[in-house]
């Protein structure tokens, strides 16, 4: 029995360390935004994120956590608690909450309608399951994107953007 242990050792050991590793998670699109509820200090918003797996490999999405920031400063703070089963090499959406900071929101926003792009970037965590064994895998955003895009999703008029 030890010597069994002893011979699969390496070749665990091995696997680990190979460029099989999970790669991260692609942001593709944000779509279905809806507002929950609002307050002067704090707002809470529905959203849909599409991700995309590229990975030869099935695992599932257990949580997942990040900050969006509009020009360098935060919007507020997003949050998946839904496990989500992800496929191999195929995208997948994921219900989202945002909760916002209104109060950086207020601050910012006659700077941005003189804007006709800005700069939309998403930090975050996602914690995925594969094969029995929890990996954080980071997701991260950004992208050069118009305020015409930007107020079609928050009026639910475009189907998706980002």
């Amino acid at each position: 029995m030890k010597k069994l242990i002893l011979l699969a050792l390496p070749v665990l050991l091995l696997y680990s360390c190979s460029k099989n590793r999970f790669n991260d998670l692609e942001l593709k699109e944000i779509n279905g935004f809806e507002m929950i509820e609002t307050g002067l200090l704090k707002s809470t918003a529905a959203l849909n994120l599409v991700l995309f797996n590229p990975n030869n490999v099935k695992a599932t999405l257990k949580n997942a956590e990040g900050e969006i920031f509009i020009d360098g400063k935060m919007l507020g703070r997003l949050k998946v608690a839904d496990a989500v089963s992800i496929k191999k090499n195929a995208s997948f959406t994921i219900p989202a909450v945002l909760n916002l900071d209104m109060i950086n929101a207020v601050k910012n926003i006659a700077a941005l309608a003189k804007q006709k792009e800005v700069d939309v970037e998403i930090n975050g965590t996602a914690l995925v399951k594969k094969a029995g064994i929890h990996i954080n895998v980071p997701i991260k955003y950004k992208k050069r994107q118009s305020i015409e895009d930007l107020r079609l999703l928050l009026n639910n008029k475009m189907p998706g953007v980002l």
